[in-house]
């Protein structure tokens, strides 16, 4: 999960799977890839994610497991 949402730029993704190794990509409203970050994260933990150097508006976050994809809608204040 993603939260809070809407953040200002400064965010936290937890991990409720089994999955270590995340890869989340993130793009503007063009499509255009803004941040790219590969890490692990244990079941149960939480990691902290600063994009304030990001404008203010609508984005969309890529999350790759080796379980699949999940896209997630982000909103920067």
């Amino acid at each position: 999960s993603i939260y809070p949402n809407p953040n200002n730029g400064c965010f936290f993704i937890a991990n409720s799977d089994n999955e270590d190794t995340i890869e989340m990509s993130v793009f503007n409203i063009q499509g255009k890839s803004v941040y790219n970050s590969t890490f692990n994260l244990s079941s149960g933990k939480t990691k902290l994610i600063f994009l304030n150097e990001l404008n203010s508006g609508m984005y969309l976050m890529l999350i790759n497991t080796k379980k699949g994809s999940s896209y997630h809608n982000i909103i920067i204040k």
